[in-house]
């Protein structure tokens, strides 16, 4: 229901009187911190290559964030649910993932505000459920290339449109925080030979106009 303009300063105003902390979305990783600006609402594309370490920076993150008290919600569709608590176990202990052992997954029983669901939630609007279920304050998508819209479509550039105005729907209607692993175009990267822009992710397009970074 719109809301009277007034009533939207009010909220404003009574938002940039609080501290500087609660109207940042601070991941805390120094890096990411120190050469970015992340706002509660914002949608982020976390783009690269297979192998570069996309997850296990989503988890990373995760894990940071955890230590904030925050909640957080990882919609995992492509990797089995053992493999990410192996990583993020590690990652908590700061160890190998082939040192874990059963004995090992003990510090994760404490992450009582973190929730995950492992290839149910394949649409947009599995996951604004569960959202609205678990209310966090950041969600990790892994990957974009298997979620869907739960549109008819007609191509794969329209479907990623689709899937990307309903990302930046749930980021703007829950005030969330949603980090999208992208896989990139591989073939321009060797053609170009330069770094990774947002130019080069799969469908560019659809991520470039609606993601905030």
């Amino acid at each position: 229901r719109p809301k009277k303009l007034q009533s939207i300063a009010d909220d404003v105003r009574e938002e940039r009187a609080k501290p500087d902390q609660s109207r940042l979305f601070e991941t805390g990783l120094y890096d990411l911190d120190y050469n970015y600006t992340i706002h509660p609402g914002h949608f982020v594309c976390i783009g690269g290559e297979p192998g570069m370490g996309k997850t296990s920076l989503a988890l990373n993150l995760m894990s940071s964030v955890y230590q904030r008290g925050l909640r957080s919600l990882f919609i995992s569709l492509e990797m089995a649910r053992r493999d990410v608590i192996e990583r993020l176990s590690a990652i908590v202990r700061q160890e190998p993932v082939y040192q874990q052992g059963k004995e090992k997954w003990d510090p994760l029983e404490k992450f009582e505000n973190c929730f995950a669901d492992y290839g149910n939630a394949y649409t947009l609007q599995d996951i604004t459920k569960l959202s609205y279920e678990t209310r966090p304050d950041v969600i990790f998508i892994d990957n974009n290339l298997l979620l869907h819209s739960g549109k008819k479509t007609s191509n794969v550039t329209e479907e990623c449109k689709a899937i990307s105005r309903q990302i930046k729907r749930l980021c703007m209607t829950q005030n969330v925080v949603v980090f999208l692993i992208c896989h990139v175009n591989r073939e321009d990267g060797k053609k170009t030979g330069k770094p990774l822009t947002c130019a080069r992710l799969y469908s560019s397009q659809a991520w470039e106009q609606d993601a905030d970074m």
